[in-house]
C-alpha cells in the first residue's frame, strides 16, 4: 500500500486517483481542524468538509445555510453515507491519532472503499474487504475497537487489534 491511495493493479505508480489523494492529504496534514475529501475511482472530489463548515453539492442555498449552522455546532467531520460508498475518504485528525471509532463505524455503514487518517507524521489506511463490509458487524467491530482504547487510549493499538480480530487491511505509514 505504501501509504497512497489507488495504484492497483494494472495503473500506473501516480494515477490521478493517487496525485489527488496526495495533495489533499498534503494540505491538511497539519490542520488544527478536522478537514475531509471524498474521492471518486476517477480522483474527483465528490464531497468536502472543514470542520464547522458544510459543502454539499447541493443546489439548493436554503438547505445548504441551514446544514452549515448545524455544522457550526459541531467539533468534528461528518460526511453522508451516499457520498461515502465505493469511494475513497480521507480526513486528518488534529490530534495525531489513528482511525476512531466513529471512522470505522461510517466506512463499514458508508461502504467506503477506502478510509483514511493524515496527521503530520503518519498516515493511517482501513480498506473495505475484498467481500465487501456485509460480512463485517459493525457492533461487533465497535465493540473490539472500544475494548482496547478504553484500556490503552490508542487508537492505532485498537484498529491494529479490530484488523487483526477481524481480517481487515489496516496500514499505518510515514506521512510524506
Amino acid at each position: 500500500m505504501g501509504g497512497r491511495a489507488g495504484g492497483g493493479a494494472g495503473m500506473g505508480s501516480r494515477s490521478a486517483l493517487t496525485r489527488a489523494v496526495a495533495k489533499a492529504e498534503n494540505s491538511i496534514k497539519g490542520s488544527s481542524v478536522e478537514n475531509a475529501y471524498v474521492f471518486d475511482s476517477n480522483g474527483n472530489v465528490v464531497f468536502r468538509r472543514i470542520e464547522g463548515e458544510m459543502h454539499q453539492m447541493s443546489s439548493n442555498p436554503k438547505l445548504n445555510a441551514l446544514m452549515n449552522k448545524l455544522a457550526a455546532n459541531s467539533h468534528r467531520v461528518d460526511i453522508p453515507p451516499q457520498y461515502m460508498a465505493n469511494n475513497i475518504v480521507t480526513h486528518n485528525h488534529p490530534h495525531a491519532s489513528s482511525l476512531s471509532a466513529g471512522d470505522l463505524s461510517a466506512a463499514i455503514g458508508g461502504n467506503a472503499k477506502e478510509m483514511r487518517v493524515v496527521t503530520k507524521s503518519t498516515t493511517y489506511s482501513l480498506k473495505r474487504p475484498k467481500g465487501g463490509w456485509s460480512g463485517v458487524s459493525t457492533p461487533s467491530v465497535i465493540k473490539s475497537y472500544n475494548s482496547v482504547y478504553s484500556k490503552s487510549k490508542d487508537a492505532h493499538a485498537a484498529m491494529t487489534h479490530v484488523a487483526k480480530e477481524f481480517g481487515l487491511k489496516y496500514t499505518s505509514s510515514p506521512t510524506k
